[in-house]
């Protein structure tokens, strides 16, 4: 009778723990439910809030007399906006960026335009003026001191290039 006892209480316990392991389950689950749910709203009105400020770039870019260094910035940033939808636009816009930026003598907005030029030539799969654009980009960097995050991007970038085309950088 004992014996039977002991393996009703074994029994007992270790579906006892089934059942906490399935509620901790259940719970993870629920909680991957609410960061997805959480994701697709933010996603949504994000989604909205893009065409809005895309066109409040154009916009912006149109009204004048503005400083070149302003429409340097305004310029690299609607080549990036246009970079997935309509690379011709991208590389417009790209263009004038580096036209401003070097009237401007900028040189982080130059190594920015270099930047997104290189990432709209990659769209175009025009590898040999993707890293001639970035090591551009690097070259006037090493004007400057303490771009380390600058640095980093560009080098992130010349080395996905290399990486895809099974290239050394040496």
């Amino acid at each position: 009778m004992t014996v039977f006892i002991f393996l009703l209480r074994i029994n007992f316990s270790s579906n006892f723990r089934k059942m906490g392991t399935l509620a901790d389950n259940i719970y993870a689950n629920l909680f991957v439910m609410n960061k997805l749910i959480t994701a697709l709203i933010v996603f949504i009105s994000l989604s909205n809030g893009y065409s809005q400020s895309f066109n409040s770039l154009l916009n912006e870019l149109k009204k004048q007399p503005k400083q070149d260094s302003v429409k340097a910035y305004l310029c690299i940033e609607i080549a990036w906006e246009y970079l997935e939808n309509n690379v011709d636009s991208a590389l417009i816009y790209a263009n004038q960026a580096l036209k401003y930026a070097k009237t401007t003598n900028n040189v982080i907005q130059l190594v920015d335009a270099y930047n997104v030029s290189g990432n709209i030539y990659r769209y175009q799969s025009e590898f040999d003026l993707v890293i001639n654009s970035f090591n551009t980009g690097l070259r006037e960097l090493d004007k400057t001191e303490g771009q380390y995050k600058k640095y980093c991007s560009v080098y992130i970038n010349l080395g996905n290039v290399y990486n895809s085309q099974k290239k050394t950088m040496l």
